[in-house]
């Protein structure tokens, strides 16, 4: 992998974030093929199609997850 080869999978990866609008907020490094997703989603699937996307791009290497499922606002709330 080179720098041109992490740029093209950044822009990418940000090109669907932008599309999709799953994310409240991401971040993405990548760095010698190697992805790094931080942030928040609010759907496991959601996530789990992005993260396979971000696998399955030419000159990725592997993807590191640290990305935070929110819970539904259901579940945090106390009686």
């Amino acid at each position: 992998p080179t720098a041109e080869s992490d740029q093209k999978i950044t822009d990418q990866l940000q090109s669907l974030v932008t599309e999709s609008g799953w994310f409240s907020s991401l971040k993405i490094k990548v760095k010698d093929g190697v992805v790094v997703l931080e942030g928040s989603i609010k759907s496991r699937e959601h996530l789990n199609v992005f993260l396979e996307a971000a696998h399955r791009l030419p000159s990725t290497v592997a993807v590191i997850n640290k990305v935070h499922v929110q819970a539904p606002l259901a579940d945090n709330i106390e009686p």
